[in-house]
């Protein structure tokens, strides 16, 4: 690191991409000392280029496969309501460009209440139900 630091007149996407993945790698850092976790939880550059949000979710960590188990249960309870089958748990879809797996389902949400991972690097992502049943629908169609 240099004495001199640059002086930025904007946040732009890729200095605001680069500021994230440094302050989450530093945040993980801190967060393994006290036996904790780090997630992404997304970002959103302000339109003037002044400023940018970005969310973390810091939590405990649960043994392995415990936390998909209870996603899994609410999924499986709730599933229907939404249109979807249990089956669709942990199912794969594509938008055209991307590949998401469904992760779970969260009722404080109604206009989207399904989450699903990008493949690509596990990020959440949420769909309206309807996305999700269509995007099933042409996903499976393809060969």
């Amino acid at each position: 690191m240099t004495s001199q630091r640059e002086k930025h007149v904007r946040i732009t996407p890729r200095l605001s991409e680069t500021l994230e993945q440094e302050m989450l790698k530093a945040c993980r850092k801190i967060a393994e000392t006290h036996g904790l976790e780090v997630e992404q939880g997304g970002k959103r550059l302000k339109s003037r280029g002044d400023a940018f949000e970005m969310a973390l979710r810091v939590k405990v960590p649960v043994a392995e496969g415990q936390d998909e188990d209870l996603d899994k249960e609410l999924f499986e309870l709730l599933c229907s309501r939404y249109g979807l089958k249990k089956e669709n748990y942990d199912q794969i879809f594509s938008d055209g460009e991307e590949h998401f797996r469904i992760t779970g389902l969260d009722t404080r949400r109604p206009k989207y209440p399904i989450t699903a991972a990008r493949i690509s690097d596990g990020r959440s992502f949420k769909f309206s139900p309807e996305q999700v049943r269509v995007l099933l629908q042409s996903t499976t169609k393809v060969p």
